[in-house]
């Protein structure tokens, strides 16, 4: 109860802000706008209340005192009064695209395990800062995933549901809860944003199709039937499992967005609604007739200033985009200046981001060694041709066709770009930031894993998509029975048709374990009967229960390398002491405890007698699979 009532609360200070903002006129966008502002706000009051009184319960019943003061002080009768709350026919078509895969991605079944679909394997690493949160109470967070560390991550979504949890909400619900709200918020501000760019529905529409549903299957099937598989297997059109291989590999990261961006990157998830809904207010107030509203200016500086913690591939992106904007509207450049000090809190954000011990591996400048597509063809030995090849198939519809949008759309003014209109300005400078950051992961890696710069080429793609919604609405509006014809088939072919096949094949297949019955039994024992400082021995699966439900630190877990806490001869000694026992590699990474379960069997070599010499304090078997837990103390 206490838990809705935070979300309640948290939801009328979004709604005060949004009757001064005039965000929109209907309800569900206003809701939305409610529920991303309002969770960004209240999220923060929190987070920096907790970093003086501890993150207790009074640190959260004081923040939701000052929402309910702040949402009545601001809020009105008059503000409910004759809401509207119908629904147009994109935003509808979109709730059903997005969020059955939040509505029914992730559950518990009656067995106690818990089950999902589609792409919730990162909801462990999450769930395991939601329980540093809750157990260790640091600030910042310690890395439950790596002993010894502190998390530098964007972690303030997970905070939000570690406030739910000390609210009285278990920590599933504490997940699955803000997913399904904030696809909600996805759907009507990703219409929002589209609408206000572009005016009518039917553009809407396509544009919105194209970047949920336009992705890497279309190409990738063309080129396994022209010669270039991307597996060893040959492709069988008969088989919808092997159409789905093709159109999967090697390109992970940039298929569809909503099972590899939104699923499984809660960060992204909130960072997006929220980049929208700053550059749908920034845009607003550049085409207004009048003066910009300084206020308003000052909120949407304020809101991207307060989201490198929330998600920081988002503040990059918008940041540049907001500076050149609003030095654009601003012929006051001294009241311009003022309008974008909030920013200043995100440098601070950055600096404390950053500030961890990064290794050497961490990024640089040499995309162009690595493979995973970008090295698998490379005709006349061209490293040119070989990028364009990669960029067809993993840059998928949207890039092809965007591309040729704006070509098509800027070719039709030959005046200056100030005469072409405000709009056509927010669209140039924002066509231009982030086409600017495209180029640059091209050449730079922000992180060890160089697909996870896959947040800053979909913001390319969210522009290009509103340039192909207005050709293929101006195909279908104004063009003949041809026309129409051919927008109708472009947008199957390259968006609906990949896109029903993937949906199809995610909501038929069997269901993954997330975490079983014997894991959250084990995981409740370890945290009744260990001490919170413990540190367990476990093998590094991206999907373990011992950081993420059972709340302790392990010394090599999920994703350390791709997050940069990996340690030379770490993995190697995890597997030594599994073998050989050795209390001296023990010391050194101050163990408590070894647990051998499924997860160590799978993917490390175990020997018994070696281990028999530590105290076996827990010994259970649960639907057939055994875990043991030794005390090395």
């Amino acid at each position: 109860m206490t838990a809705a009532i935070f979300i309640c609360l948290s939801t009328l200070l979004g709604l005060a802000i949004e009757r001064s903002f005039g965000f929109s006129k209907n309800s569900w966008i206003k809701l939305s706008f409610a529920l991303i502002i309002g969770n960004l706000l209240s999220t923060w009051g929190v987070y920096i209340l907790s970093a003086f009184v501890g993150f207790n319960m009074i640190s959260v019943l004081s923040v939701g005192v000052i929402l309910l003061f702040l949402a009545v002080r601001f809020m009105s009768v008059s503000s409910f009064k004759s809401p509207d709350f119908s629904m147009s026919h994109v935003q509808a078509y979109l709730c059903m695209v997005i969020m059955p895969f939040f509505i029914f991605g992730m559950w518990e079944r009656a067995d106690g395990s818990v089950m999902f679909i589609g792409n919730y394997n990162d909801m462990a690493y999450h769930m395991s800062m939601i329980s540093s949160f809750i157990e260790k109470m640091d600030f910042p967070p310690a890395n439950l995933q790596s002993a010894g560390d502190a998390l530098r991550y964007h972690y303030l979504v997970n905070f939000n549901s570690a406030i739910l949890m000390r609210c009285g909400m278990p920590l599933l619900y504490s997940v699955i809860i803000p997913q399904i709200l904030y696809s909600f918020a996805l759907v009507n501000i990703l219409y929002h944003f589209c609408k206000t760019m572009l005016k009518t529905e039917t553009a809407v529409f396509f544009s919105s199709t194209l970047i949920i549903m336009g992705h890497t299957g279309f190409f990738n099937i063309l080129f396994a039937l022209v010669g270039f598989p991307v597996t060893h297997t040959p492709l069988k059109l008969s088989s919808w499992l092997s159409v789905r291989e093709e159109m999967l590999r090697p390109f992970y990261n940039f298929l569809d967005v909503i099972i590899n961006l939104f699923h499984p990157q809660r960060p992204f998830l909130f960072g997006f609604p929220l980049a929208l809904i700053i550059l749908s207010a920034a845009s607003k107030e550049l085409i207004k007739e009048d003066d910009a509203d300084y206020d308003n200016l000052f909120m949407i500086s304020l809101f991207t200033g307060l989201m490198p913690l929330f998600h920081i591939h988002s503040f990059f992106i918008v940041c540049p985009i907001i500076v050149i904007m609003f030095l654009y509207m601003c012929s006051d450049k001294k009241r311009a200046f003022i309008a974008l000090s909030p920013l200043l809190l995100g440098v601070f954000q950055i600096v404390f981001l950053f500030s961890g011990l990064k290794p050497s591996y961490y990024a640089g400048f040499d995309v162009h060694k690595l493979g995973g597509g970008l090295n698998e063809i490379k005709p006349l030995n061209s490293e040119i041709i070989a990028r364009v090849i990669f960029w067809i198939r993993a840059g998928g519809a949207v890039l092809t066709t965007g591309l040729l949008s704006v070509f098509l759309y800027f070719r039709r003014y030959k005046e200056s770009s100030i005469a072409m209109g405000r709009k056509n300005v927010f669209l140039i400078v924002s066509l231009a930031v982030t086409f600017s950051f495209f180029l640059l992961i091209n050449f730079y890696r922000f992180s060890p894993a160089w697909g996870d710069s896959n947040k800053f080429f979909f913001y390319f793609d969210l522009i290009l998509s509103l340039f192909v919604g207005i050709q293929l609405s101006n195909m279908f509006k104004n063009g003949n029975i041809v026309k129409k014809t051919a927008a109708v088939l472009i947008i199957t072919l390259v968006a609906v048709l990949p896109f029903s096949t993937e949906f199809h094949i995610i909501f038929t297949k069997p269901k993954s374990v997330l975490f079983s019955a014997g894991d959250r039994i084990t995981a409740r024992w370890i945290k009744s009967n260990t001490a919170k400082d413990s540190i367990f021995l476990t093998s590094n699966s991206v999907i373990h229960f011992v950081p993420s439900i059972g709340a302790r630190a392990v010394v090599d877990g999920a994703y350390n390398w791709e997050v940069g806490y990996d340690k030379p001869g770490k993995r190697d000694d995890v597997g030594k002491i599994y073998l050989t026992g050795d209390p001296e590699l023990i010391k050194k990474y101050n163990i408590t405890y070894i647990l051998v379960s499924q997860y160590e069997l799978d993917s490390l070599s175990v020997k018994y007698d070696k281990l028999a010499r530590y105290r076996l304090v827990y010994d259970a078997s649960i639907d057939g699979h055994s875990f043991k837990i030794y005390d090395v103390k």
